[in-house]
């Protein structure tokens, strides 16, 4: 059985040893696969081509491959939605279809299916709200804009993976209205970086809520620029963006660390194209990108790259290709 300390907790086999204020507490192997520490899969989750598109692509995080496989649909077309995921489903919450919706698909990693299944609903229409966070029970999607498109919201709804349920439960507002922006979860916390508050304009603050009550909203720290339209990776230890814009496309690929005081985040390399809108995916050791486009008129790719969590580098890897040119995707793994 291996046995992994991080600087927060000790992962032993599918179980994680969590400090509290009061003791320890035993997490299951759901907690394990917040990180993709039990993942051995990517999942990229519908997207635009300028037409939204219902495409479940899958890829091997270890396997050598050329293109990603068509593994099914969503239950609808629709772009820019939120991502989570438990150690068995992945989670599609939200998007443009291309009005905001609030359906929240589910969809198995290790069965064969068609088609995924709707859920259940947000609390209210949402998309372009991050990639989305996962805790060892709960999905949460925060911020972004519902209809008509100029209504902006900072509200944080969060839904069970395991229990039945009609709608997902408000339970904290961000510091203010955020849409285009990146979600990060270590063990116990969700991390929303990045983004734009309009009318103010794009935001370089990274900000942090727990998972358990009581809910608070704590500024951690700043991203190296102001940036929107990144996308989001967990370590273990850290949090990722990669890509997005700062005025224009960029490929800058920054880090931050959950558990120790920082004022700005690093800038750890480049992706192979400067890209905005694309898809993260998170193994236990690195950071991969699907997808994204360039404005004005907008290109799409269908490039895969990825990076290293704990190795320098310089550039990412190109390794493959989804299956279609697509932006506005999000990423889950299992």
């Amino acid at each position: 059985m291996a046995i992994t300390i991080y600087s927060d907790k000790i992962v032993i086999g599918d179980y994680t040893l969590l400090e509290t204020p009061t003791g320890f507490s035993i997490d299951g192997n759901l907690d394990a696969n917040s990180f993709g520490i039990t993942a051995s899969t990517a999942y990229t989750l519908g997207g635009t081509t300028g037409t939204p598109v219902n495409t479940i692509n899958s890829f091997p995080f270890s396997t050598p491959f050329t293109i990603a496989t068509d593994s099914g649909d969503l239950s609808q077309a629709k772009s820019i939605a939120a991502g989570a995921y438990s150690s068995t489903n992945g989670y599609s919450a939200g998007g443009f279809t291309p009005t905001a919706i609030n359906t929240i698909d589910n969809f198995p990693f290790s069965t064969p299916f068609i088609t995924a299944t709707d859920i259940g609903d947000l609390s209210v229409v949402r998309a372009n709200a991050g990639g989305g966070n996962s805790s060892s029970l709960h999905g949460y999607v925060s911020g972004g804009q519902s209809n008509p498109s100029f209504l902006y919201l900072n509200s944080t709804d969060r839904y069970p993976f395991s229990t039945p349920f009609a709608t997902a439960t408000p339970v904290i507002n961000l510091s203010s209205n955020r849409i285009a922006h990146a979600a990060h979860s270590s063990s116990t916390d969700g991390y929303v970086s990045g983004g734009n508050n309009p009318p103010v304009g794009r935001l370089n603050s990274i900000e942090k809520f727990p998972f358990s009550s009581p809910y608070t909203i704590t500024d951690i720290g700043d991203l190296t620029s102001t940036i929107q339209a990144t996308s989001g990776h967990s370590s273990p230890d850290s949090g990722y963006t990669a890509g997005g814009n700062s005025g224009s496309p960029t490929n800058i690929i920054q880090s931050f660390p959950f558990s120790t005081p920082f004022t700005t985040a690093t800038d750890i390399g480049d992706l192979v194209i400067s890209r905005e809108y694309p898809g993260g995916n998170s193994s236990a050791t690195d950071g991969y990108n699907s997808g994204g486009r360039t404005p004005p008129i907008p290109a799409y790719y269908n490039i895969i790259d990825k990076f290293p969590f704990t190795t320098p580098f310089v550039t990412a890897v190109d390794i493959g290709d989804i299956t279609v040119s697509v932006g506005g995707i999000v990423g889950v793994q299992g």
